[in-house]
């Protein structure tokens, strides 16, 4: 029954000031509390005897962990004290506690002698984990250490720079801190997502500070040349930067489209009606995401913002680790992705009203996360981004380019620099092109179980399953578990399956066996066979119909005195030698050579005993060793006259260029001494040109030329070239 009249206004005036008079009261006692409780947890004097308490206290429990020598080297003994381990865990949390509350409200109180006792306890703790059962009382004193930082307690920089510059902390504290970045990745606890995430800003602060001292710089880099822990160290913050970007950018999205459908007033306002009479309605859920979008983005952005600024000032003196064959596919896959996310057509999803009150700086993540990809400039960095077939496309950095520009984030000569990258990768892209092979439908057994793809170096897990190497080794840097029954594995316990492998590569060279080694070369006009037959050289094999060049090879391939095929009006004529007549060479346009089951690479041609290639693209000598290598070949030895003599007839016939082309011979590794890529002793035998070899390249006057090139047209006579010029080339296998 609803209650109205004239005076009800009054009486609701009353009951108002009479709570409101009470609530004034209660507050007043409170402020009178918390002025009592000031004074006296505040009070200095107590706080300088609770400091003294304490320094005992640590000194109690640095002979309890270390009887012999009260922790003054580490690493302590392996075998924990029964009594050291006996102790409860707030014998920790309260030292940790109270040196939070100091820090915060009465910093000055730390500046005492009493402290160097308790710092010394916080180094040997913090690096002596394994003392520790619990991973949330590290977490305490590494939030400690945190609070100690200037940036977050400047009157605090005295007390961090004496606890950073302990002789102990030089020397342990930064593969202690970094193991722990890894370790806590899981703690048991139902919160331990997000608390990771917690704890792990808290580390990246304290560690950007220790890369500003030159000793503990030099420190992480040894560690980094160590290996294994770095690694996982480097794979942990890789998966954490992967997570919070994506999270960070999707909510950035969200925030976005909200934002564009509140600039549309009139729907937005019918949508708020009608959500004051249905609380369901999607202007209120709308609102709802709204708010925790912003809330979730401002701290994942911290964060995110903190991983890429330690990938960013590790990246500058540190780059092995991050190419590991584990890692480096990831790394530039990860770095494309976000860099496509910055300059892809969809990054305009991104631009937010007051994108400070998020923390999105999006120049300075394009910054940073292109100074990576200058910081990790070689050659295996660019062939991992060449392997990212998912996010990786030329436009995407010629994009990134013409937004560096525009927003005037990098000089010219950067620029420049990223530029030349890109141009690495496109010709490692093509070459990967050019040597990919189709095998077709892959037998079960030969596939990885998680993956689905084919196994090419094979390993036997305890539980008897069969997986590629690579796949292991990144799951065992999440989790030394089995992925099928979560039983704990090290890599000691992988076996290598011998022979599957075997059986795989037999596989894979009858797959390319198969496919013919076909080289095609396009053509105009091609002569009637009867032109062919009118050579004294030239023997008609035969005559059958055909219509395509694979189904002519075959036949070939059958006749063992065939040597080459041509197609005219459907028609396939095989012949067994080549006319000698220059003339009519020049007007055959379409010639392919005879395939020969050796001949696995795919543009390789089989010519008199050789299975030759000559390339198109030019890439500098090491460049090329290598891309034949990936072939199963190697750079072309010409070790005898015979094999030169071939060699022309070949490059005559099928190579329509005049320019050098890069050969096996060099001498890098001792001067003047020249080898075959395929020898480990120097060679007798090398077809000098006159005056060669004189250790100068005409192109480059500064440089030292030990790399071996040829002139088709010069008989092949050797001289010697700066290696690092960029020339076509020729294998063999």
């Amino acid at each position: 029954m609803e209650i109205s009249g004239p005076g009800m206004g009054s009486f609701y005036l009353n009951t108002n000031k009479e709570l409101l008079k009470k609530w004034k009261s209660q507050v007043q006692r409170l402020n009178k509390s918390k002025l009592c409780a000031d004074a006296a947890v505040l009070d200095e004097s107590l706080l300088r005897r609770c400091l003294q308490f304490y320094e005992v206290h640590s000194d109690y429990m640095l002979k309890v962990a270390d009887p012999k020598s009260s922790g003054v080297t580490l690493p302590l003994p392996t075998d924990v004290p029964m009594q050291f381990a006996a102790l409860p865990d707030f014998y920790i949390e309260d030292l940790a506690e109270f040196l939070q509350f100091i820090l915060q409200y009465m910093p000055h109180v730390a500046d005492d002698p009493s402290m160097d006792r308790i710092l010394h306890l916080l180094v040997v703790l913090v690096c002596s984990s394994n003392y520790i059962g619990n991973p949330y009382l590290i977490a305490k004193l590494v939030e400690v250490i945190f609070v100690m930082n200037p940036a977050v307690q400047p009157r605090s920089q005295s007390l961090n720079e004496k606890f950073l510059m302990h002789p102990l902390a030089l020397q342990h504290l930064v593969p202690a801190l970094m193991n722990f970045y890894t370790d806590i990745e899981s703690t048991g606890a139902s919160s331990e997502f997000y608390d990771k995430f917690a704890i792990r800003y808290h580390l990246s602060i304290i560690l950007k500070v220790m890369w500003t001292i030159p000793a503990h710089q030099n420190r992480m880099i040894e560690e980094a040349k160590k290996g294994k822990s770095f690694v996982k160290f480097v794979n942990m913050l890789m998966n954490d930067t992967t997570f919070l970007l994506d999270e960070s950018l999707d909510c950035l999205k969200r925030i976005h489209e909200i934002q564009e459908a509140l600039e549309n007033t009139e729907e937005w306002e019918k949508q708020s009606r009608n959500g004051r009479n249905n609380p369901g309605s999607s202007s209120n859920s709308r609102q709802r995401q709204l708010a925790m979008d912003e809330k979730q983005c401002r701290s994942y952005l911290t964060l995110a913002t903190e991983t890429v600024d330690m990938f960013h000032y590790l990246t500058q003196k540190i780059i092995g680790p991050f190419l590991d064959s584990h890692l480096g596919d990831r790394l530039a896959a990860m770095l494309n992705f976000n860099l496509q996310q910055l300059c892809g057509s969809k990054c305009k999803n991104l631009k937010v009203k007051n994108p400070e009150k998020y923390g999105w700086e999006p120049k300075k993540l394009l910054d940073s996360l292109t100074d990576i990809y200058l910081h990790l400039d070689c050659d295996a960095f660019a062939n991992t981004i060449a392997n990212d077939e998912r996010s990786y496309k030329k436009e995407l950095f010629d994009d990134a380019i013409g937004r560096m520009r525009r927003a005037r984030i990098k000089t010219e000569q950067e620029i420049d620099k990223f530029r030349k990258l890109q141009d690495k990768v496109e010709d490692l892209v093509r070459d990967k092109n050019l040597a990919e092979t189709d095998y077709g439908e892959i037998p079960e057994e030969f596939k990885d179980p998680l993956m689905d793809t084919l196994l090419d170096d094979p390993v036997i897990l305890p539980s008897g399953t069969v997986m590629e190497k690579s796949i292991i080794m990144r799951h065992l840097l999440n989790s030394q578990t089995d992925p099928f029954n979560r039983q704990p594995l090290t890599e000691d316990e992988l076996k290598p399956a011998t022979d599957l492998k075997k059986k795989i590569q037999q596989w894979k060279i009858e797959k390319r066996k198969s496919k013919r080694c076909i080289q095609d070369l396009r053509f105009k006009e091609l002569y009637p066979s009867t032109q062919w037959r009118s050579s004294d050289t030239t023997i008609y094999l035969f005559q059958q119909t055909s219509t395509t060049l694979e189904e002519c090879t075959v036949m070939c391939a059958q006749n063992p005195i065939c040597r080459a095929v041509f197609i005219y009006q459907n028609v396939c004529f095989g012949i067994s030698s080549l006319t000698p007549d220059s003339s009519m060479r020049s007007k055959v346009r379409t010639f392919v050579k005879q395939p020969n089951y050796e001949c696995d690479g795919r543009d390789f041609v089989y010519y008199d005993g050789l299975c030759v290639m000559a390339s198109t693209d030019k890439l500098n000598w090491y460049e090329a060793r290598t891309y034949c290598e990936n072939q199963d070949g190697h750079l072309l030895v010409l070790d005898s006259e015979q094999k030169i003599n071939d060699t022309m007839e070949f490059l005559q016939t099928y190579y329509q260029h005049n320019s050098q082309l890069y050969v096996g011979a060099h001498d890098g590794s001792t001067e003047d001494e020249w080898k075959w890529v395929s020898m480990t002793k120097a060679s007798d035998y090398f077809y000098w040109r006159i005056g060669q070899p004189n250790n100068e390249d005409t192109e480059y006057p500064n440089k030292t030329a030990n790399c071996g090139a040829v002139f088709p047209t010069n008989d092949l006579e050797l001289q010697d070239e700066y290696c690092y010029d960029k020339k076509r080339f020729i294998c063999e296998m």
